[in-house]
């Protein structure tokens, strides 16, 4: 499924400028709902002279990094919850894959009795 970013504001990371055999996006991991360092799982990112990430209408993710050649991604991801689009542009060609925020868990509850 294609679709359009939902704001102009992205990150982007600059590669080498040999054209890709196919860019493929075959996982992610989660974020918690403020954020954090997520890792994207696919192929054929070495090659990308330009890789921008938005995180549904939350924003971008920051400092996108290509951590192994052709093998997968790192960013930063804006606060946020649920599950949501997340559209993976590449050289500009716009693909969207489900993002997934965990909700935070309580560990503790503490009852101030009056």
């Amino acid at each position: 499924t294609s679709s359009s970013p939902s704001s102009s504001s992205s990150s982007s990371t600059t590669g080498s400028m040999f054209p890709p055999s196919s860019i493929v996006v075959s996982g992610t991991s989660y974020a918690a709902t403020n954020g954090g360092l997520v890792t994207i799982i696919g192929s054929g990112f070495n090659y990308a002279s330009s890789i921008s990430i938005m995180i549904g209408s939350f924003g971008a993710c920051a400092n996108v990094s290509v951590l192994v050649p052709d093998g997968s991604l790192q960013c930063y991801a804006p606060d946020g919850y649920g599950t949501v689009d997340a559209i993976f542009s590449v050289n500009g060609t716009l693909a969207s894959f489900p993002f997934q925020y965990t909700p935070p868990t309580i560990t503790n509850l503490i009852f101030d009795h009056v």
